[in-house]
Protein backbone atom coordinates (compact mmCIF):
# COMPACT_ATOMS: atom_id res chain seq x y z
CA UNK A 1 0.00 0.00 0.00
CA UNK A 2 1.21 3.38 -0.96
CA UNK A 3 0.08 6.92 0.25
CA UNK A 4 -0.22 10.27 -2.12
CA UNK A 5 0.78 13.25 0.11
CA UNK A 6 1.19 16.68 -1.17
CA UNK A 7 3.50 19.35 0.34
CA UNK A 8 1.74 19.44 3.38
CA UNK A 9 1.26 16.02 3.80
CA UNK A 10 -1.63 15.67 3.75
CA UNK A 11 -2.83 11.91 2.19
CA UNK A 12 -5.01 12.57 -0.97
CA UNK A 13 -4.69 8.72 -1.70
CA UNK A 14 -4.39 5.09 -1.10
CA UNK A 15 -3.43 3.37 -3.87
CA UNK A 16 -2.64 -0.13 -3.54
CA UNK A 17 0.49 -0.43 -6.44
CA UNK A 18 3.02 2.05 -8.63
CA UNK A 19 0.76 2.13 -11.49
CA UNK A 20 -2.26 2.95 -9.33
CA UNK A 21 0.12 5.78 -7.75
CA UNK A 22 0.48 7.39 -10.66
CA UNK A 23 -2.60 7.21 -12.33
CA UNK A 24 -3.92 8.81 -9.18
CA UNK A 25 -1.20 11.22 -9.64
CA UNK A 26 -2.18 11.90 -13.10
CA UNK A 27 -5.59 12.21 -12.25
CA UNK A 28 -4.66 15.27 -9.47
CA UNK A 29 -2.56 17.10 -12.29
CA UNK A 30 -5.23 17.08 -14.36
CA UNK A 31 -7.66 17.96 -11.42
CA UNK A 32 -5.31 20.68 -10.72
CA UNK A 33 -5.07 22.36 -14.18
CA UNK A 34 -8.92 22.24 -14.63
CA UNK A 35 -8.93 24.32 -11.30
CA UNK A 36 -6.05 26.90 -12.95
CA UNK A 37 -8.32 27.06 -15.67
CA UNK A 38 -11.64 27.83 -13.91
CA UNK A 39 -9.51 30.31 -11.41
CA UNK A 40 -7.68 31.95 -14.21
CA UNK A 41 -4.47 31.18 -12.00
CA UNK A 42 -1.01 31.98 -13.61
CA UNK A 43 1.91 29.31 -14.39
CA UNK A 44 3.55 30.70 -11.09
CA UNK A 45 0.70 31.00 -8.41
CA UNK A 46 -0.14 27.44 -8.52
CA UNK A 47 2.03 24.07 -8.02
CA UNK A 48 0.91 21.03 -7.45
CA UNK A 49 3.97 18.95 -5.21
CA UNK A 50 2.64 15.32 -4.99
CA UNK A 51 5.01 12.42 -3.50
CA UNK A 52 4.15 8.69 -3.16
CA UNK A 53 5.18 7.52 -0.11
CA UNK A 54 5.65 3.51 1.07
CA UNK A 55 4.26 1.78 4.14
CA UNK A 56 7.97 2.93 6.11
CA UNK A 57 7.43 6.61 4.69
CA UNK A 58 10.11 6.78 2.38
CA UNK A 59 9.49 8.31 -0.71
CA UNK A 60 9.48 6.44 -3.58
CA UNK A 61 8.42 8.57 -6.75
CA UNK A 62 7.50 12.54 -7.11
CA UNK A 63 5.46 14.90 -9.21
CA UNK A 64 6.00 18.87 -9.68
CA UNK A 65 3.36 20.19 -11.67
CA UNK A 66 2.81 23.66 -12.57
CA UNK A 67 -0.59 23.68 -14.74
CA UNK A 68 -0.88 26.36 -17.18
CA UNK A 69 -4.16 27.30 -17.87
CA UNK A 70 -3.75 29.25 -21.67
CA UNK A 71 -2.89 25.48 -22.92
CA UNK A 72 -4.81 22.83 -22.93
CA UNK A 73 -4.00 19.50 -20.52
CA UNK A 74 -1.46 17.16 -21.81
CA UNK A 75 -1.12 14.24 -19.78
CA UNK A 76 2.10 14.19 -17.78
CA UNK A 77 2.90 10.81 -19.29
CA UNK A 78 2.44 11.72 -22.85
CA UNK A 79 5.06 14.64 -21.92
CA UNK A 80 7.93 12.34 -20.61
CA UNK A 81 6.88 9.92 -23.97
CA UNK A 82 7.61 12.71 -25.96
CA UNK A 83 11.18 14.27 -24.22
Amino acid sequence: MYEIRDDLNNVLAKPATIPAAEQAMEDLCEQAHAQAVRNGEGAGELWVRLRVVDDCGETVMFRNYNPDPTRPYMPLNDQEDDA
